[in-house]
């Protein structure tokens, strides 16, 4: 099973510079609001999921570092040009099937050692150096000459599908309901088949859809022009649902969408994830869903590595603060250490307010 073993980000948003080790099985990442919880959670989608891929470049000057835009400003040249650069190291079991993402083409991990990871990095394109060197002496970012790339370790291009950790995403408090169901369900069916069974469905689905077209017998529009199928919209993912008793998912209250989300991600049985990341569970859930997904995420955990992140007592508590890590002041504080006896004490205690009193 492969595990995300520590993540290394400079410049992105809050982290001027900033590394944390995650532990393999459970993580509650907890801080206050602006510590950097989210960010951590969109910087492992911008390495695995390749966010931004397609963005407007416009969009840097809001992900770039305000620390590094200032020392830019202070004293503009090329060197001092502010760039984002974030590195996922992983922890494979299957090491040969992984090679092309072994290597030491990393820069902000400490290590000197050959690593299996993924590197993310958003900066200026030199090859437009001796046009606009000018322009950054006098103080200008060349946004629109930034670039995006995703690198193994090894060097060689990054696609998410090639991904060597199977990932998903479950963010709670998504606005737009579309993109994070064509998102989940997706990456579902990705996780769920291998890459040769996503072909087959994928390919008898195409066949099944342009033999069904051809029974409806359209009309030819003239001599030499008639109907027929655009092979590029034909795409299996695009149509996917998921749905309980009949009922779509995004049907369903946003509470109860969370909860099944979240079991059909845990269910080892049918499903080969073997990362998941929950942003603040605790949105939109009732007291009594919210034990119901506590309980799930308690027991069906193995086999998986979950990064959580919550501002929620009963959840810290609940699934054990010697899981929690600490984000204040720019660094990740593991509680790993803190004595068993401890945490299970607030796992039995009914009131949490000396736990979110501790925690604030």
């Amino acid at each position: 099973m492969g595990r995300i073993k520590q993540i290394a980000i400079h410049g992105y948003k809050k982290f001027k510079n900033f590394q944390l080790t995650f532990h393999d099985g459970l993580n509650v990442i907890i801080g206050e609001n602006e510590a950097g919880k989210t960010s951590i959670i969109e910087a492992i989608n911008i390495v695995l999921n390749q966010w931004y891929r397609a963005a407007d470049k416009s969009v840097i000057e809001e992900l770039i570092n305000h620390e590094l835009l200032d020392e830019f400003y202070a004293a503009p040249s090329l060197s001092t040009l502010p760039k984002i650069v974030i590195e996922i190291e992983f922890d494979l079991s299957d090491l040969p099937t992984h090679s092309d993402c072994y290597g030491q083409e990393y820069e902000l991990i400490n290590s000197r050692n050959d690593l299996y990871g993924i590197s993310f990095i958003c900066k200026f394109n030199d090859a437009y150096t001796p046009s606009l060197l000018p322009n950054i002496n006098d103080g200008l970012i060349p946004f629109e000459y930034y670039d995006f790339s995703w690198k193994t370790f090894s060097g060689s291009q990054f696609l998410s599908l090639k991904s060597p950790v199977k990932y998903l995403a479950i963010n709670t408090s998504e606005q737009n309901s579309a993109i994070s169901f064509n998102y989940y369900n997706k990456k579902i069916f990705n996780n769920t088949y291998s890459e040769s069974g996503r072909l087959k469905y994928k390919n008898d689905f195409r066949d099944r859809v342009k033999s069904a077209f051809s029974t409806v017998a359209l009309d030819n529009i003239g001599d030499d022009k008639k109907f027929a199928i655009d092979n590029k919209r034909i795409i299996l993912e695009n149509l996917l649902a998921i749905t309980e008793n009949g009922i779509a998912l995004e049907n369903k209250g946003k509470g109860r969408e969370n909860l099944i989300k979240t079991q059909i991600a845990l269910d080892k049985a049918k499903e080969r994830t073997e990362v998941i990341t929950i942003e603040e569970p605790e949105n939109h859930l009732s007291h009594t869903t919210l034990r119901k997904m506590i309980n799930d995420i308690r027991e069906n955990r193995e086999n998986k590595q979950l990064i959580v992140t919550t501002h929620n007592s009963l959840i810290v508590a609940s699934l054990g603060l010697r899981n929690v890590i600490w984000i204040n002041e720019n660094k990740g504080i593991s509680l790993a250490d803190i004595p068993e006896a401890t945490a299970d004490y607030f796992v039995k205690l009914d009131n949490n307010s000396l736990l979110q009193f501790l925690l604030v």
